[in-house]
């Protein structure tokens, strides 16, 4: 008889309801058109929950789930800003990746650090919803 050996996935309510093991990094951010995406952060895992920590008073951070490239993250306002110094938000959410990047050009350089919850769940999660949703 052969055996069917589970692994966790999406759905699995045990992977979000146990702790998670701890992801530590930060950035700088520059305010340069030419760096408009900002810091890319890929998790080797699912998330289960994201913290990010605005650490520079003088530029706004804006957090999104999809690439700048794409116009709708910014024109239809797919992002949240963390404006000030210690201004934080933690995000309930199973992602892959995240964009952290200055709400404005100039020519400061704006920084962040970010803890997040990683899940044992390996398998891609796609966050279609913040790129394009109808009716926005």
């Amino acid at each position: 008889m052969p055996y069917n050996h589970r692994t966790v996935g999406l759905n699995s309510a045990g992977a979000y309801q146990v702790s998670g093991a701890p992801f530590l990094t930060g950035a700088n951010v520059p305010q340069s058109s030419a760096t408009i995406d900002g810091a890319k952060v890929s998790f080797p895992t699912v998330t289960k929950s994201v913290t990010i920590i605005n650490k520079n008073n003088s530029v706004d951070l804006v957090v999104h789930f999809a690439s700048r490239v794409n116009p709708n993250v910014m024109t239809a306002k797919r992002y949240i800003t963390l404006a000030g110094l210690d201004s934080s938000m933690t995000f309930n959410v199973k992602c892959r990746e995240v964009w952290i990047s200055s709400a404005t050009t100039g020519t400061a350089t704006g920084s962040f650090e970010m803890l997040a919850e990683l899940t044992p769940i390996s398998q891609p999660f796609d966050l279609s919803g913040s790129i394009d949703v109808a009716g926005a």
